[in-house]
């Protein structure tokens, strides 16, 4: 029997991903994918049933071709039949009714929660019809938004922008995946509650057993910090934690134990196996046993909101009690690809989350690589043994893991293993104490002193999370890994692992090319950021931003205000500076710029003149009164308007001849407008930063 013979589950789980990712990026007709699919099944079955009446062996390979095949288009059509369509207008609608799909989630200025339309109104005519939107209540009052409210809403929802600066991370994708296509900012007063109806009554009670269990910890827990933590990592609550928390925990490599997942189900688990291990020594009390296991995971489940790491885990373990039930011994691998399976049948973007992608490479990375690793090492005392067992846990996961952690956060933890030693046998305790005030809530005095406890265990984590975190280079950031390097990377990681497992030389020779590949790839990368130098006008509403770079050296200007605005640098301007390897960043107002002799930038009458690589540039952000005294008109690369500075482009082209003209994001909407109608009118290269995003010019050295 072949190797992939015995992981059926694992062929057609990746053949169905296969197909997932075809539909996605090379979408077509459901129609035509659907009349293909009849095809293949159609034809799958007529070679089945000549093959069970003539036995002819030689029909096996067509009917497994054909099978695959079939399950690759069932992946396609899943994809295009879980995508809905755009179909509101939006021109038209003056007010509508929706339902809140969630507990609204509060931010510092707003509260943001996802809403279902039913009804819209449009010319005095409410029409049914349905599509979700992101709704964003800015400077909400204290009331907030409970899964099952409808709410009429005054307004219209606008389509979702795509991201307007390089590499800023695409807020409009991200939501296309859950079906969101839309969003809607309003007032406290735009909207009024009308009723409470909630579309799933289970959902609906597995909510409101969640804010029960919430309501309990917060009486019984009076630190926010620990209390915070105790959420996360007790009910999958994440919501208070603050930034510094989740960087202490992100920078000691322990982040992945306040994401409740397989370790939070396998303590819940043994637990239960536990508490009813007398009811599995007879086969009448056997098959009560297993559904009580089976019930506790599956409400567990529902009150932490059923996150894609959590129906992984719950639905291996449900499938590993099942088959003990039945005295059967699945495949561990099989069990792992059936579970993805059936998530992505209901789901098929669940693919693209990375809760759910990192979720499954660390299961394959533990249950693959974890008992190979575990065996370099023969060790008799039982303290190193279980210290060593946690160290191959962890070496296994970051190893299958930590490419995809370097593509989506750039960052990767130094003490991870040292860290994971506390931190994972904690979690043990705190996890098992938090279910124990749950449960002893009615009993007080137990409750608080299990409540006392368990804050004190949570608070020396805490202390020792910080620790490592503040440790000398406890965290290496701003690595970049752009997506052809990633499948590099998993490509040799794969090639070792078989090549360790088939000890083929071919194969050393393929994963010699890979890294040669990975290597040229880095050098052609450094060459090319070394050789060239450029200007980035960002697209940052109400600011004026531009970069100044060349090779790994970096110029920011900004107004005053943005410098104020941590939180604006990261989103949008940090991810361009990763991907172009900028290690080197000098950020000054255009105040300042003026006055600092190695900044590319001057005043000149009531503008501002710069030059950078040969490239001028002229910056006007206040109405000028005295134009300069020049014979001939100003040859200029880059005209740029900011602040309203110009009222109309007549006086410019008498004054200036640019190649581009560039409208700024401070500039007020309607100024911008009446500009590009005139650049228009005047026949002059006009790039409009609100509307058409971030400018990136790049020139050789």
């Amino acid at each position: 029997m072949s190797f992939w013979s015995t992981l059926p589950f694992v062929r057609i789980t990746i053949i169905f991903i296969g197909g997932i990712l075809w539909a996605y990026y090379q979408p077509l007709s459901a129609d035509i994918i659907g009349l293909c699919m009849a095809i293949t099944v159609s034809c799958y079955l007529v070679l089945v049933i000549i093959l069970i009446r003539t036995r002819l062996h030689i029909l096996n390979p067509w009917v497994g071709v054909i099978g695959l095949v079939s399950v690759f288009l069932a992946g396609a059509l899943c994809l295009l039949k879980y995508k809905n369509e755009c179909n509101l207008p939006l021109s038209s609608i003056k007010a509508y009714v929706a339902v809140a799909l969630e507990d609204a989630i509060k931010r510092e200025d707003r509260l943001s929660v996802t809403v279902s339309i039913q009804k819209v109104k449009v010319d005095n005519r409410w029409l049914d019809l349905t599509d979700q939107v992101r709704l964003h209540i800015t400077h909400p009052s204290t009331n907030t938004i409970a899964y099952g409210d409808i709410y009429i809403i005054l307004g219209a929802p606008q389509f979702i922008d795509a991201p307007l600066n390089p590499n800023e991370f695409d807020y409009k994708t991200f939501l296309s995946h859950e079906n969101i296509y839309y969003q809607h900012r309003v007032a406290p007063s735009a909207i009024q509650k009308i009723e409470y109806v909630p579309p799933n009554h289970i959902q609906a009670f597995f909510l409101k057993a969640s804010r029960m269990c919430k309501e309990i910890l917060i009486q019984h827990i009076p630190s926010n910090r620990e209390r915070s933590i105790i959420l996360a990592l007790v009910l999958g609550i994440k919501d208070e934690l603050d930034y510094v928390m989740r960087d202490a925990y992100a920078g000691s490599g322990t982040m992945h134990v306040l994401a409740v997942s397989g370790l939070h189900v396998g303590i819940l688990y043994w637990l239960l196996s536990l508490l009813l291990y007398r009811l599995n020594k007879s086969k009448q009390t056997r098959w009560f046993g297993s559904l009580l296991v089976l019930i506790g995971l599956w409400m567990y489940a529902g009150i932490t909101g059923f996150a894609p790491s959590v129906l992984r885990a719950t639905l291996m373990f449900s499938l590993l009690v099942v088959g003990r039930l039945l005295r059967r011994t699945g495949n561990i691998y099989n069990i792992l690809a059936a579970s993805a399976f059936v998530l992505l049948i209901f789901k098929p973007t669940l693919i693209f989350s990375v809760s759910f992608q990192l979720s499954y490479l660390a299961v394959w990375g533990i249950l693959y690589l974890q008992p190979k690793i575990y065996r370099w090492l023969q060790l008799n005392n039982l303290i190193l043994r279980q210290l060593w067992l946690w160290t191959s846990v962890s070496l296994a996961a970051q190893l299958v893991t930590t490419s995809i952690n370097l593509y989506y956060f750039h960052r990767f933890p130094s003490y991870f293993i040292f860290a994971n030693w506390v931190v994972v046998p904690a979690a043990f305790l705190i996890f098992t104490l938090g279910l124990g005030v749950l449960f002893t809530c009615w009993w007080t005095g137990l409750s608080v002193l299990i409540a006392w406890v368990l804050e004190w265990i949570t608070w020396l984590v805490n202390q020792f999370v910080g620790w490592v975190n503040g440790l000398p280079y406890s965290v290496i950031e701003n690595m970049y890994l752009p997506a052809p390097r990633l499948f590099l990377w998993y490509g040799l990681l794969i090639i070792l692992l078989v090549f360790l497992e088939r000890k083929k030389f071919r194969l050393l020779l393929l994963a010699s090319g890979c890294a040669l590949l990975l290597s040229l790839s880095a050098i052609q990368e450094i060459l090319q950021r070394h050789s060239h130098q450029g200007v980035i006008f960002y697209s940052i509403p109400s600011h004026q931003v531009v970069g100044f770079f060349k090779g790994s050296h970096h110029v920011l200007l900004v107004d005053e205000q943005f410098r104020k605005e941590d939180k604006k640098f990261n989103y949008h301007i940090q991810p361009s500076q990763l991907a172009m390897g900028i290690h080197t960043n000098e950020q000054c107002t255009f105040i300042e710029a003026v006055k600092l002799p190695e900044m590319p930038i001057r005043n000149w009458e009531d503008m501002r003149v710069g030059v950078w690589g040969k490239k001028m540039f002229v910056f006007i952000d206040k109405p000028v009164t005295h134009w300069p005294l020049i014979n001939k008109k100003l040859q200029v690369d880059f005209l740029v308007i900011e602040r309203n500075g110009v009222s109309s482009l007549r006086s410019l082209v008498e004054h200036f001849e640019c190649k581009t003209l560039i409208i700024g994001t401070s500039n007020t909407k309607r100024r911008a407008e009446q500009l590009e109608m005139e650049a228009k009118e005047l026949h002059l290269k006009i790039h409009v930063l609100y509307k058409q995003g971030a400018l990136k010019v790049c020139w050789e050295n």
